[in-house]
């Protein structure tokens, strides 16, 4: 997380795949900062 807010400033939120993880906390402080985890059930939809 520290390499994507170094490349796009500070995160509020990321989406990762719940099947990929076995604990799933709701959010991880990242240099002071809370970062909020949204879980989904497949692999992240691609945008842009």
């Amino acid at each position: 997380m520290r390499a994507l807010t170094e490349r796009l400033g500070p995160l509020a939120r990321i989406g990762l795949d719940a099947g990929a993880r076995g604990v799933r906390t709701r959010h991880v402080i990242v240099d002071g900062h809370m970062v909020r985890i949204d879980w989904s059930a497949g692999p992240p939809v691609r945008r842009g």
